[in-house]
C-alpha cells in the first residue's frame, strides 16, 4: 500500500507524542517509535529498506514543518534531532547512545553553526534584493511578496536552528 506524504505526516506527529519528556532523540531511537505506525500500512520487518526511507522522509517533512530540527551535518549515521515546542530536556543524550565521540560532535556542530549563519546572511541578501525588485517593477509585486513571505519563513527557521545548536555548543 502506498503511503501519501499527507499521510507520512500524520504518523510523523502522532509519533512526536511518544518521545515523552526527551526533547532531542537519534534517528535509529525515532525509528523504534514509529515501527506500530508504519505497520498499520506494511509489514516494516519485510520491507526494512521502505522503512528506512520513510522514516528519513518523515523526518524530512517534519523538519520543513518546523516540527523538528536536525543538530547533526550531512552524512551522519544516526543523526540527532530536536523537537521545536516540546518540553524541556531533562538529560542530553550519551555521545555512546548515539554512536559519535563528544569531540567530532563538538566539530560537527561548530561547522554546521557556521553554515547555519551563512545561509542566513545569503536569506538576507536575498530579501534585500527581491524588495528592491518589488520597488522597481510593482507589476510583479504578488510574486515577490510571496518569495519574500517564504524566504522570511525560512530565514526564522535557520534562527530558530542556530538559536538550538548555540545552547547545545554552550553546554
Amino acid at each position: 500500500m502506498r503511503v501519501g506524504t499527507l499521510q507520512l505526516f500524520k504518523v510523523g506527529i502522532q509519533s512526536l507524542k511518544y518521545l515523552g519528556h526527551e526533547e532531542y532523540f537519534c534517528l535509529y531511537d525515532y525509528q523504534d517509535i514509529l515501527k506500530p505506525f508504519l505497520d498499520e500500512y506494511y509489514c516494516t520487518e519485510d520491507e526494512v529498506e521502505r522503512f528506512r526511507n520513510q522514516s528519513y522522509r518523515i523526518l524530512e517533512i517534519l523538519e520543513a514543518e518546523g516540527k523538528v530540527v536536525r543538530l547533526c551535518g550531512a552524512r551522519v549515521n544516526n543523526p540527532r534531532y530536536v523537537a521545536v515546542g516540546g518540553e524541556k530536556v531533562v538529560e542530553e543524550a550519551d555521545s555512546e547512545e548515539c554512536d559519535h565521540h563528544e569531540s567530532t560532535l563538538f566539530i560537527e556542530e561548530q561547522e554546521y553553526s557556521e553554515k547555519l549563519n551563512f545561509k542566513i546572511i545569503e536569506i538576507h541578501n536575498q530579501i534585500m534584493a527581491h524588495t528592491e525588485l518589488m520597488e522597481r517593477f510593482p507589476a510583479h509585486s504578488q510574486y515577490l511578496r510571496d518569495a519574500v513571505d517564504k524566504l522570511e519563513s525560512e530565514a526564522r527557521i535557520i534562527g530558530y536552528k542556530k538559536e538550538i545548536l548555540d545552547k547545545i555548543i554552550d553546554e
